[in-house]
């Protein structure tokens, strides 16, 4: 007697059906975002600006976005390359009401890629390919899509020369190296050269 063959149920058939078809799905999208990935490029320099009309004394303020243009007491930032922009930015320490001498106070900056699919930031930058005008680099990371970048703001009424080529600031004081004396008074005056003294001994 012969075993009667099992007709395959038209719902579980359906339903494989339905799996692979979503399985074909999700592996095209997968494959697209690859794809994607693969054909965008790094960012490997960031630019950032810091224009500041910060004094002693000065309160730290709410920091505006993508504009050079500030008042007394202000402070803005923005991103020069075309590939990204500033999304935020915010002080990372409001510890102190007022600015004091010689307080560089710290921000972070978040870049935004203005399209991931042709531009993306690499996980982490050194300092050497974060350019920032008017304050100095601490350090940078990728969140995300986004970028994140600590620095710390010059303030604009800080009198400092900036050595640009080691990231050290450099004060230079005037040396007195030629005096000149009179009756009434003493008169000490910088001079580039060098004093040069004789001394003459008289044999009597």
């Amino acid at each position: 007697m012969k075993k009667k063959s099992k007709i395959p149920d038209r719902r579980s058939r359906h339903g494989r059906e339905m799996f692979l078809l979503l399985l074909s799905g999700v592996l095209l999208f997968q494959w697209g975002k690859i794809d994607a990935f693969a054909a965008a490029k790094e960012i490997k320099t960031v630019n950032i600006r810091v224009t500041s009309k910060l004094e002693v004394g000065s309160k730290l303020p709410d920091i505006k976005l993508e504009t050079t243009t500030v008042s007394d007491g202000e402070v803005a930032v923005d991103a020069s390359g075309g590939k990204y922009s500033v999304s935020e930015a915010e002080w990372t320490d409001k510890s102190s009401n007022e600015l004091k001498a010689a307080e560089e106070p710290q921000m972070k900056v978040t870049l935004e890629p203005e399209d991931v699919s042709e531009d993306y930031f690499v996980s982490s930058y050194k300092k050497a390919n974060v350019k920032i005008s008017g304050g100095t680099f601490v350090s940078a990371r990728r969140d995300g899509d986004e970028l994140v970048v600590t620095l710390r703001e010059m303030p604009g009424g800080m009198k400092k020369a900036w050595d640009r080529r080691n990231g050290k600031s450099r004060i230079t004081h005037p040396v007195i190296t030629k005096c000149s004396f009179t009756e009434e008074k003493r008169k000490f005056t910088a001079s580039p050269r060098p004093v040069r003294f004789s001394i003459i001994f008289i044999h009597i």
